[in-house]
């Protein structure tokens, strides 16, 4: 009988399906791994803006002049709750802003912005966009540059971030 030293075609083919599957498996924890980072980053980014939009708020009712409210307000002719969020969502994707594959096939957005605007229709005049430049002057360093926040003062509401 002939003594084979070598490697069968199957042992081969069965290693390589081994390798195959392992390391989809690995593929798609690390893919995991990173949304629940993301996620964790963008709720880290969120609550640091809750703070630092109650102690601005604060600080706005015992003296405006010295803190005044920062970030952009919504236009006075967006005057429904339709109008407004149909002009948030056009902001935010008309200033490029990368909405998630999760915000898009789960419509996170736009229910983010409608229960906002649920929630703070009567006090519209506290609700800002607030940008980078807002974010640095709220003394909150931790957030991307590319992130922005809807948020209202008053009832210190956050949407965000929309990177």
């Amino acid at each position: 009988m002939k003594n084979n030293k070598g490697v069968s075609i199957i042992a081969l083919i069965v290693t390589i399906i081994v390798l195959i599957i392992l390391s989809m498996v690995a593929i798609r924890a690390s893919t995991e791994d990173y949304d629940k980072a993301q996620q964790a980053k963008e709720n880290s980014e969120r609550n640091q803006i809750v703070q630092a939009v109650a102690v601005r708020y604060g600080n706005y009712q015992r003296n405006s002049t010295a803190n005044p409210l920062v970030g952009d307000k919504i236009p006075d002719e967006y005057d429904t709750k339709e109008a407004i969020k149909q002009y948030l969502i056009d902001l935010f994707k008309s200033e490029n802003r990368m909405v998630s594959k999760r915000e898009v096939e789960e419509h996170t957005l736009e229910r983010e912005i409608s229960s906002f605007i649920e929630k703070n229709i009567t006090l519209m005049e506290y609700t800002r966009i607030l940008r980078h430049a807002d974010i640095v002057s709220l003394n909150v360093d931790n957030v991307s540059q590319s992130a922005v926040f809807l948020v209202n003062f008053e009832t210190s509401s956050v949407v965000g971030p929309i990177n």
